[in-house]
């Protein structure tokens, strides 16, 4: 759009290398868990992104290029940016905040065998919704946007057997 080589660059880096410098922040029961840019290993080839947006706008022969540029009409391309990042990092940060917030269900239970008749209570427990994670960091990982906040989810885990189950079996 009528820029220079070195102009296209300097507006790449500013609308999106710099956006993608903060690092993304999971909140997950109150704790917060950070995956920075240089942790994830994210890169941006500005580059050859001008370059290829360079030789979307000299196509066409030299009547195409010459009228186009008469009317001022850009050439209205939209070049998808090569953005990589490591996956894995991404995976270490979903298993660190998986550690501490999963909690296995408890069954209820009777210790017959050393005639303790005292139940011990079910308990809920808690999984983290870890793709769902996974896919959310990745989002707001490559998002130029200012909020880089993920929510961690989470669903509860039932008892095989509940302390009700329990209290039918041995009334």
């Amino acid at each position: 759009s009528g820029l220079t080589e070195e102009q296209a660059r300097a507006k790449l880096r500013a609308a999106v290398l710099e956006p993608l410098k903060r690092p993304v922040v999971v909140r997950a029961l109150g704790k917060r868990y950070r995956l920075t840019p240089e942790r994830a290993s994210v890169a941006v080839d500005i580059d050859g992104s001008v370059r290829a947006a360079l030789e979307r706008s000299r196509e066409g022969n030299m009547l195409v290029r010459t009228w186009r540029g008469i009317r001022g009409k850009p050439v209205g391309a939209e070049l998808e940016l090569d953005i990589r990042y490591d996956k894995q990092a991404i995976a270490r940060l979903v298993k660190r905040v998986s550690s501490k917030v999963d909690e296995p269900a408890v069954d209820a239970s009777v210790d017959l065998e050393h005639g303790d008749v005292t139940p011990q209570e079910s308990k809920d427990g808690r999984r983290l919704l870890a793709r769902q994670l996974r896919r959310n960091v990745r989002t707001r990982l490559l998002d130029v946007g200012d909020d880089k906040t993920v929510k961690a989810r989470t669903e509860v885990v039932k008892p095989k057997v509940t302390t009700a189950e329990l209290a039918d079996k041995y009334p």
